[in-house]
């Protein structure tokens, strides 16, 4: 991704990267720097402790950035 890419992404919850043809959740994102906080999955909870897991890489490496759709299920009884 250029930093171009970067600054006109719209950035919202739940949203994935992939890093080195790996898929992994963005945790938090650094806009000044154009980074991307990665961990390997979408944790249950997250504690001041789970920082040290975060991982930090650079806009330029990474691939994509994608949210998975929610798919709403209407069971309306007609």
């Amino acid at each position: 991704m250029t930093p171009h890419q970067f600054d006109e992404l719209g950035f919202g919850g739940q949203m994935w990267a992939i890093h080195k043809g790996v898929r992994k959740f963005v945790i938090s994102v650094d806009f000044q720097e154009r980074l991307f906080g990665l961990l390997p999955e979408r944790p249950k909870e997250f504690t001041d402790y789970d920082w040290r897991s975060v991982e930090w890489v650079r806009c330029e490496n990474v691939s994509d950035v994608y949210r998975p759709e929610v798919v709403s299920l209407n069971r309306e009884n007609k």
